[in-house]
């Protein structure tokens, strides 16, 4: 417990101890519990007001490409396979999301991509999670009922590229994927505690991002463009519709390649 005022209502044959943060506390004994489950899986979390779904989703299906045993946990549920069944969160509570991580490494599922809310981070949900991969899709205004600003928002947000990066040693180094077409993906990128792949569709001041698209056209069966990686370029051809796609798209290529998978194989 974390409130003084709750020792008293304990029963004596209960055993209790105060802690700083109840949330978190509870996390690390779930992590414990289930030994673990994130050291032996290869993890994608990806944070940001709009794209999470998508970004998970196409993911999961690169990895699945490659031949992985791979699963997406998001908005839409537990995917295994391309098979989705429901789940209650975006984020699982702290306890189900460890026995969720737990139940797939246990069954040979290798790869996990999945969706990180502002909540959950807030909440620590996902506290002691060892993550390969971060990024972020985009910050928008939202969840000014549970925030007292965009800033603390942000902030909420921060914590996967910086907090996440020392929790992820020594097992593993965290690489994050941004957005760098959003003024909050720039400012995590001087804040990151972790190598960055930047990704977006605008020129910065020190040229493209490591991951952009050329030549964009839209039409009416998805979108087409050249993406661009690495000093290669390959034709795509998206069967999603709009600007915000192309991003969503250009996300998952940051995450591709930080996982190692080749620029050819992510275009197809």
């Amino acid at each position: 417990y974390d409130n003084p005022a709750f020792a008293s209502q304990i029963p004596p044959s209960l055993a209790a101890a105060p802690v700083p943060n109840a949330r978190q506390a509870c996390a690390a004994m779930s992590v414990a519990f289930w030994d673990s489950p994130s050291t032996s899986l290869v993890l994608t979390g990806i944070t940001g007001t709009n794209g999470k779904t998508t970004s998970v989703t196409l993911v999961d299906a690169l990895c699945r490409s490659q031949g992985y045993a791979s699963a997406a946990l998001g908005t839409l549920g537990r995917s295994i396979d391309g098979v989705t069944e429901p789940t209650s969160h975006t984020t699982l509570d702290s306890v189900e999301l460890q026995a969720a991580l737990a139940a797939l490494r246990d069954q040979g599922i290798t790869h996990v991509a999945m969706e990180a809310s502002s909540h959950a981070l807030s909440l620590h949900r996902t506290w002691g999670i060892k993550f390969d991969v971060v990024a972020l899709t985009n910050l928008s205004q939202d969840h000014l009922d549970f925030y007292s600003s965009m800033d603390e928002y942000l902030e909420a947000k921060a914590l996967l590229f910086i907090d996440y990066a020392e929790l992820a040693r020594p097992e593993k180094q965290l690489e994050a994927v941004m957005n760098v077409d959003d003024p909050a993906g720039r400012s995590l990128v001087e804040r990151a505690a972790c190598p960055i792949i930047t990704y977006g569709l605008e020129p910065q001041g020190s040229g493209e991002p490591d991951v952009t698209a050329r030549n964009v056209t839209y039409c009416g069966d998805g979108s087409r463009f050249d993406l661009c990686a690495r000093g290669g370029t390959v034709p795509v051809k998206l069967r999603l519709l709009g600007r915000f796609n192309v991003l969503n798209a250009l996300c998952a290529t940051g995450c591709g390649l930080a996982l190692g998978i080749e620029l050819p194989s992510i275009a197809q």
